[in-house]
């Protein structure tokens, strides 16, 4: 094929601005497709891997792990994606440490089963919000060693309902509703049959409700632990698990006090934590990662089985709603500052 010039934004030391320059092309591994860069993502890990370096990265590197576009080439062993193909894909430049799987690039080479096609209707910029935090919503829901649910289930069509759940004897509380992973986990929760109830400031409320939580509950209320307690005992469902999507000592222990006080004795929490890995007053707090389930039969399900059919009859929405803050890779370090002041139910984007 014909020499592509690729440009990538670098981080080469910690703390230090971004710097747009000249990258190698990504030719793709067995495994993988090279997607060209309509829109990319920003994600809290991004700014602190860039001002306070919470892993250990060999610079100069490439960050950035939702990108969304055009297929442009497919490795040796991909038969389920082809060259021109409209997708949206979870990079995984930090679980690999490889740059050639960073997003902030004009060119990305991504696992193609963490890769998913997307319909026509749906703009890369929208569809850009999907994979990093539906990876890590499945990691938790659906591996066998964190909560197990069973896999989500498409609609056939954009007239049949979305998945009912009046009659499940159980509820998931997700904490932290309207963050990235919070949003994708509820929708998984629910096509997977799930009762939901989830956390978020009072301004989300509908917005969480609209992803098909039954009950929210406002974070900030002081009771909230207790409020949570006395609906699901008033409901009379099971606490089947929990999925904290916010991490942090108090959001684990509340969960922790949740789970003993309805007699959950089976359940496990499920955090964004990706250290965690202990039992805490009895209970298993296990933190996820997004990259485990390209290991396993989850990955495929969520992002080849689900996913495309979901999102064309719209029975998964693209959430939390996109925030395009910058164009081209100069406005990289734009979307990641953007990202550190922080943002409520919508995700920084920067259009390519």
């Amino acid at each position: 094929m014909a020499i592509i010039r690729n440009r990538a934004a670098y981080i080469v030391a910690k703390a230090t601005p971004f710097q747009v320059r000249e990258a190698p092309y990504p030719s793709p591994l067995p495994h993988e497709i090279v997607i060209k860069a309509r829109a990319v993502a920003v994600n809290p890990v991004d700014w602190k891997l860039q001002y306070q370096a919470i892993f250990d990265l060999k610079y100069p590197h490439i960050l950035g792990e939702d990108v969304a576009g055009d297929v442009v080439e497919v490795g040796s062993a991909v038969d389920t994606i082809k060259v021109g193909d409209r997708v949206t894909a979870y990079a995984e430049g930090i679980p690999t440490r490889d740059p050639r799987n960073g997003a902030f690039q004009l060119y990305v080479a991504v696992s193609a089963l963490m890769a998913a096609k997307i319909p026509a209707s749906l703009s890369f910029t929208a569809a850009t919000v999907i994979p990093l935090g539906a990876a890590t919503a499945a990691a938790g829901l659906f591996q066998e060693a964190y909560l197990h649910l069973p896999l989500p289930v498409p609609a056939q069509t954009d007239q049949e309902p979305v998945t009912s759940t009046a009659s499940t004897d159980y509820v998931l509380l997700v904490w932290g509703g309207s963050s990235s992973v919070g949003s994708n986990a509820i929708q998984l929760a629910v096509a997977s049959g799930a009762r939901v109830a989830t956390t978020a400031s009072a301004r989300n409320f509908d917005y969480a409700k609209g992803l098909g939580a039954e009950w929210v509950f406002d974070y900030n209320s002081p009771a909230v632990v207790d409020e949570i307690i006395a609906a699901v005992k008033k409901a009379g469902v099971r606490v089947a698990g929990v999925f904290d999507a916010i991490g942090g000592n108090a959001v684990v222990e509340a969960c922790v006090d949740i789970v003993n006080i309805v007699g959950a004795h089976e359940a496990t929490i499920a955090t964004v934590d990706p250290g965690r890995n202990s039992v805490l007053d009895g209970v298993p707090v296990r933190g996820v990662a997004a990259s485990d389930i390209g290991k396993n039969e989850v990955g495929r399900a969520i992002f080849h089985g689900f996913l495309p059919r979901a999102l064309e009859t719209g029975q998964f929405l693209p959430k939390p709603d996109a925030w395009v803050v910058a164009e081209g890779l100069e406005g990289v370090q734009k979307g990641v500052d953007a990202s550190r002041r922080g943002v409520s139910a919508r995700k920084v984007i920067v259009t390519l």
